[in-house]
């Protein structure tokens, strides 16, 4: 055999050749639709995979930042073989908490241990989304709320301070403006109205 009849039987055994074949006949919003279906499927066992985990045993003792450490190890290298975007909220569901619940924890105990590994986390969480959505991997606008959810002074608000402009001599008192009108107007001999 010549290395072209090698080089036609190798991809007629490629099975990942067979499948674009396959692809080639679909429309792009069926493409579109079975990439979605693919994700929310990924997602929805994770947190299925979290729900029955969390029903199993108790919740992660936020004291003991052993376990802690364990769980936001698990659950990245969940995110990470499903292809997910970790973030804050999903660690909560994974320890078994609400996001409530963790940020209470994080500004009651900030100097315990547990709560340091947690903010860590949310660091690290906030920096994924940014180079993902910089890499163009997630959506900009949901980035951009998550980024601005995150704890990490990533807000757009602007502070306003509201001063009067330069006056370099004091403002007349309005009492003072009046009587000078009323001297003007008598002096030139012009009633004014009570």
């Amino acid at each position: 055999m010549n290395n072209e009849e090698e080089s036609a039987l190798e991809v007629a055994r490629n099975k990942l050749y067979d499948i674009r074949e396959k692809e080639k006949s679909k429309s792009y919003p069926e493409l579109s639709a079975a990439q979605r279906k693919d994700s929310i499927s990924k997602i929805v066992s994770q947190h299925r995979t979290d729900f029955q985990k969390n029903t199993r045993r108790h919740r992660v003792d936020l004291r003991d930042p052993n376990a802690v450490e364990v769980e936001i190890a698990s659950y990245m290298q969940t995110c990470e073989e499903s292809g997910l975007i970790p973030t804050f909220m999903g660690l909560a569901a994974s320890m078994g908490f609400s996001r409530i619940a963790l940020y209470q924890y994080l500004y009651k105990h900030a100097e315990s241990e547990s709560a340091k590994l947690l903010d860590n986390f949310r660091t690290a969480s906030a920096s994924i989304i940014a180079t993902a959505s910089l890499s163009r991997a997630t959506d900009c606008a949901t980035s951009i709320f998550l980024l601005k959810n995150s704890g990490q002074g990533l807000t757009d608000r602007q502070e306003l301070e509201v001063f009067r402009g330069l006056d370099y001599e004091p403002r007349e008192n309005p009492d003072d403006i009046a009587r000078r009108w009323a001297t003007a107007f008598e002096e030139d001999g012009i009633e004014l109205p009570d």
